[in-house]
């Protein structure tokens, strides 16, 4: 996880809600098109809404810890993405849309089925 470290000046840019048991991402993060990093780690999320391609800005998310399956096709849009940790959750899938992220750096999908 070293790899996503918060390097924003910005400290309106980041949000970090690990560990927080949310179960799901409040929709009013959607909003919040200024973000370029977000960490859901251990939130217990069993999906990422679509809407998430509303965070134009986003260069950083990282999933890791929990019980997501799949990631949306609409991520794979956000051509911003530089850093994906979706490490530790119950993904056996990815789409080859995972192309069309020309600026990805880092994807981190160890401990998945």
């Amino acid at each position: 996880m070293g790899a996503f470290h918060r390097k924003s000046s910005n400290p309106y840019a980041s949000l970090d809600l690990t560990s927080s048991s949310l179960g799901s991402i409040p929709e009013e993060i959607f909003d919040q098109i200024h973000l370029e990093e977000i960490w859901f780690d251990d939130t217990q999320i069993s999906e990422i809404p679509k809407r998430i391609c509303r965070l134009t800005s986003l260069k950083n998310l990282s999933v890791y810890k929990n019980r997501l399956s799949s990631l949306p096709a609409d991520l794979f849009q956000m051509t911003r993405l530089e850093k994906i940790n979706a490490s530790v959750n119950q993904l056996s899938f990815l789409s080859e849309e995972i192309g069309n992220l020309e600026n990805l750096l880092v994807l981190d999908l160890n401990y998945n089925v």
